[in-house]
């Protein structure tokens, strides 16, 4: 009789504990989730290209002046959550006054949307949001793309030549092989024309101790070059001796830097 109120005592706290730690890690594995409930966080839908939008708005955006806010257009990296780039960059966002509108591009499984689709769709939307809020700049604006991201950014950067939303790209973490670029790329790097980005600035970051990319630097040197060749200017090229794959984000400092380097744009 003992032995069994001992045994289904053991079963029982085992259970619990097992419970506990499912909880805790399910917890430590979208923290990301609680900021849906944050101050000026939403989430909306373009239909048409399944994407979805998580925002941050200043909830003060009402008495700002026309076209004082700037705004950070984000790209998560692969099976990336739209709502984890809020988490990263929303009290950078509150401190500095810009808005976010971060994209959820990839739609399930291995599928992904395509460069000019994800511009297509962020374009819709940005006119969206400058429709109801005056006080967003239409220009001027930063796009950043982390990981697989960040190998859109000079895809997207060629689009926006017209438009014009963006002034600055982020490259955090991401490049496609010099040699075998991806097909989206081709047409781009095929052409000569050293107008391709012209008054379009460019930052990146990469660390040396990347966990997903062999060579970063190199890499991203390789990178740097393509779009300097075409008329793009590189204002920060960071590389961190230590730093991992999501080395930016972990470096208050060096996220302080590109910030500043961005807002010193004109």
């Amino acid at each position: 009789m003992n032995l069994h109120l001992c045994l289904k005592s053991i079963f029982k706290f085992a259970f619990l504990f097992g419970f506990c730690l499912f909880l805790q890690n399910s917890a430590l594995a979208q923290p990301h989730k609680q900021c849906l409930n944050w101050p000026g966080v939403t989430v909306s839908e373009d239909k048409n290209a399944r994407a979805k939008f998580a925002e941050f708005i200043p909830p003060e955006i009402a008495n700002l002046p026309k076209n004082s806010v700037p705004i950070l257009v984000t790209m998560h990296g692969s099976h990336g959550l739209a709502e984890a780039e809020i988490f990263d960059w929303y009290k950078y966002a509150q401190q500095k006054k810009f808005a976010i509108v971060s994209v959820q591009w990839w739609l399930g499984n291995e599928t992904y949307m395509q460069p000019d689709a994800a511009y297509k769709s962020i374009s819709l939307r940005l006119n969206e949001l400058l429709k109801k809020y005056p006080a967003l700049k239409r220009n001027n604006n930063l796009l950043h793309g982390f990981s697989r991201g960040a190998t859109y950014m000079p895809a997207i950067a060629c689009y926006d030549k017209f438009n014009n939303y963006f002034n600055s790209f982020l490259l955090n973490s991401g490049t496609y092989p010099n040699d075998n670029p991806p097909p989206y790329m081709r047409p781009i790097l095929a052409s000569t024309n050293a107008t391709t980005y012209s008054n379009k600035h460019f930052f990146a970051y990469y660390g040396d101790r990347d966990e997903f990319l062999p060579t970063p630097r190199i890499a991203g040197w390789e990178m740097k070059k393509s779009i300097e060749q075409r008329g793009g200017k590189f204002d920060l090229f960071i590389t961190e001796p230590e730093g991992t794959h999501r080395g930016l984000m972990k470096n208050p400092a060096l996220v302080e830097k590109v910030l500043e380097a961005w807002y010193q744009i004109k």
